[in-house]
């Protein structure tokens, strides 16, 4: 009964050490109004108050004997090591019955108020000393100190609210038109499920909208936690797009040259062999930038035997950044910034605090990265006249958003960074053009997106050169398997895959009833779009087929809309007048006062603070190079 429970917990507390936790109700039913109790620690805290094998130590065997009496007392000298007697009085303790011995085993962990160390608690054991010498982490009331466990776990209880609010018949709950049939009916499955509507639903006292508001959320921390480990697995760095792409080619060229006994010296465009044997290169100088690139000269190696083409060395890749669709990012997820004249900085601070994680550390080297901010040209582009209502589902740009823009091109400015757009088209396909130039001129380029329509132009692995995407959140690189992974189909068929599925994005309808799963399904059934439309009468499914050669036409359509132009002419290309090859379009020199004087016009504090912080730790002088002008009169 409740209070046997009670006199062998308070026989428990008033001999051992201990510490306050919150407990898991779902993990303790019974005695779960001791939410606020203390609790003694138990093995996944560190500490072991009995041996494995035989029993309580010795070091505690009369508080053994004083918790038996006093359950003894407590339940009318009934033994508390009977069977019976420990799963009616102890069901939270979870405990073992055998011939010598029981275990004392509480389900908890310790919280960050954790007492200090006693010698008579910690095994005469080295290993196992060592290990409790380790700081745990903080308890968060589940007996879980992993977050992304604890994560998957929150959306395995909210999965099940959310199909129990449903009468217990399932959905697909990351599907917008699923959750826009339960939300409001079948006549309601084009409605909108962002998350402004499910918020003001929830707010109204909508259960559902809530629980799936709240699922979307757990969603999104599971997704970024799980990057954040496989991040940190991988040993590369948040925000440290261009030391992580050092590692990577320094791997590669650690992998390459193992097998050959050839050791690297230094990474990226700098990785030279030392065998002569090897490969030959020749250094030849980079008049536009300053600085010295490896040329390979032509020459075969051999490999176990077998003649082989020499490995050509990483260059630097041209990094092309989708900078309208990064400004859109900024303006939503950081809260409104004004200056003091109350013209509006969100947006504005968010680009600039992205351009200087990404490129500060090598401009205070006086390196001139390959860097291009790619802009869309902003009114109607050639895709409206092919599809009028393209993109017809986004509403206008916010007003405290337009201003904005001309100040994001002065920041870019500030830093030296190279802009180019195009009148009458999209960014993306501005980044399709310089992308298609820089691979014919044997560069690699990384595109810093989130945007799935250029996911196309990711090469598969072991093209050379190669195109790859980064994330622009944690600058996580994209690969070709990671579009597989997403996608259910490679690169080159992500087109075909939109048009028969739809982009809402940009109000693409696709084919109704088909989703991506049955896009990716058909398109490698049969090979592509123009195959599935030609052998759509085979197609064993009614609805399916039917669906596909009713819209043959418009999934025709919707294919030249996802489509991106690689072709754009070079004239309508704002490239600067010093322009010669893709290859050459580099950052200008460094000028931390100019960039200064930008944040104190701006009164951007903090991304001042932070230029300030670097520029004191390093002792470089960044004074502009000398103009030849500048020499007369220079005796030399």
């Amino acid at each position: 009964d409740a209070s046997s429970e009670e006199l062998v917990i308070e026989s428990i507390r008033s001999r051992y050490r201990f510490q306050p936790i919150r407990m898991d109700p779902t993990l303790s039913p019974v005695l779960s109004e001791y939410d606020d109790e203390y609790l003694p620690y138990g093995e996944e805290s560190g500490y072991n108050f009995f041996d494995d094998e035989n029993g309580p130590r010795g070091d505690i065997d009369e508080n053994h004997e004083e918790i038996e009496q006093a359950g003894v007392s407590a339940v009318e000298k009934h033994d508390l090591s009977s069977t019976e007697k420990k799963d009616e009085i102890l069901p939270r303790i979870q405990t073992t019955n055998s011939a010598s011995s029981w275990k004392f085993k509480p389900r908890i962990t310790t919280s960050f108020m954790e007492p200090p160390r006693i010698k008579s608690l910690v095994k005469h054991n080295a290993n196992a000393a060592n290990e409790r010498r380790i700081p745990t982490e903080a308890s968060n009331g589940t007996s879980i100190t992993d977050q992304l466990t604890m994560l998957s776990h929150q959306l395995e209880h909210m999965e099940s609210q959310i199909y129990k609010l449903n009468d217990s018949v399932k959905f697909n709950i990351n599907s917008p038109k699923q959750v826009a049939k339960v939300l409001f009916g079948e006549d309601g499955v084009n409605e909108s499920t962002n998350k402004d509507v499910l918020e003001a639903m929830a707010s109204a006292g909508n259960e559902m909208a809530a629980c799936i508001f709240k699922f979307r959320k757990l969603s999104r921390d599971y997704k970024r936690e799980l990057k954040r480990v496989e991040q940190e697995k991988r040993g590369d760095k948040k925000n440290d797009y261009y030391g992580n792409l050092a590692k990577l080619h320094a791997a590669e060229a650690n992998k390459l040259s193992s097998g050959l006994g050839a050791e690297p010296q230094g990474y990226g465009d700098k990785c030279i062999r030392t065998s002569a044997s090897f490969q030959v290169y020749q250094t030849v100088g980079d008049e536009e930038s300053g600085e010295q690139s490896t040329d390979s000269v032509s020459q075969d190696i051999s490999v176990n035997g077998a003649q082989t083409k020499p490995h050509r060395p990483r260059r630097e890749p041209l990094l092309l950044i989708d900078a309208s669709a990064y400004i859109f990012r900024s303006y939503y997820a950081i809260p409104p910034l004004h200056r003091s004249d109350g013209t509006p900085t969100g947006a504005l601070h968010g680009f600039c605090r992205m351009l200087q994680n990404l490129l500060l550390k090598r401009l205070m080297k006086g390196d001139r990265p390959r860097v291009v901010l790619a802009f869309d040209s902003g009114g109607p582009n050639f895709r409206h006249g092919i599809y009028p209502d393209y993109k017809a589902n986004r509403g206008p740009c916010p007003e405290d958003l337009l201003p904005q823009f001309a100040l994001v091109r002065e920041a870019a400015e500030a830093f030296g960074v190279v802009q180019v757009e195009a009148v009458g088209f999209e960014a993306d396909d501005v980044i399709a053009t310089l992308t298609r130039k820089a691979l014919e001129e044997g560069v690699d380029v990384d595109i810093l997106s989130g945007d799935k329509d250029l996911m196309q132009l990711i090469t598969p692995q072991g093209h050379e050169p190669c195109v790859h995407m980064v994330d622009p959140m944690h600058f996580d690189r994209v690969s070709h398997d990671d579009v597989i992974s997403k996608w259910g189909v490679s690169s080159d068929k992500l087109g075909d895959l939109l048009a028969l599925a739809g982009d809402s994005s940009d109000n693409i309808p696709g084919v109704p009833g088909i989703g991506p799963k049955t896009a990716a399904l058909l398109i490698n059934e049969y090979g592509s779009l123009l195959k599935v439309i030609e052998q759509a009468h085979k197609i064993k499914q009614r609805k399916r087929r039917e669906s596909i050669l009713e819209n043959s036409n418009n999934v025709l359509l919707f294919r030249q809309l996802v489509a991106l132009n690689d072709d754009v002419p070079m004239d309508s290309l704002s490239l600067p007048p010093s322009y010669e090859s893709v290859s050459n379009l580099r950052m200008s020199s460094f000028d931390p006062n100019r960039l200064t004087e930008f944040y104190n016009r701006m009164e951007l504090k903090t991304c001042k603070e932070q230029l300030q912080q670097r520029l004191r730790a390093n002792w470089v002088d960044f004074k502009a190079p000398p103009t030849p002008s500048e020499y007369d009169g220079v005796p030399f």
